[in-house]
C-alpha cells in the first residue's frame, strides 16, 4: 500500500540564527524541518502530515513562521499491512 504524508522544510533557516546544532542539521542534512514540537530538526524527525493543507495550518501557528518561507514536501512510501 501506498502511504502518502506531507512534511515541512524551512527554506531560508539562516535569517533564524541558528545554533551549531541546528546548523549541522542545515548543512549535513541540506534540509531543515519542522518538528511536532515546532522545534527545527533534521528530515528524520520532521513532523509528518495527512495532508498539505494541516501542515501549512501547523507552519502558520509556529512563532517563527513570518520569518521563514517553506515548503510543503509530499511523502510517498510503500508500507505493509
Amino acid at each position: 500500500v501506498l502511504k502518502t504524508t506531507y512534511s515541512i522544510v524551512i527554506q531560508n533557516p539562516e535569517v533564524l540564527n541558528l545554533s551549531l546544532t541546528n546548523l549541522f542539521y542545515s548543512v549535513c542534512h541540506h534540509e531543515v524541518s519542522l518538528s511536532k514540537n515546532k522545534r527545527l530538526c533534521g528530515p528524520s524527525s520532521a513532523a509528518e502530515f495527512s495532508t498539505e493543507s494541516e501542515a501549512i495550518e501547523f507552519f502558520k501557528s509556529w512563532r517563527r513562521s513570518a520569518d521563514c518561507e517553506m515548503s510543503v514536501v509530499k511523502i510517498e512510501c510503500y508500507v505493509s499491512v
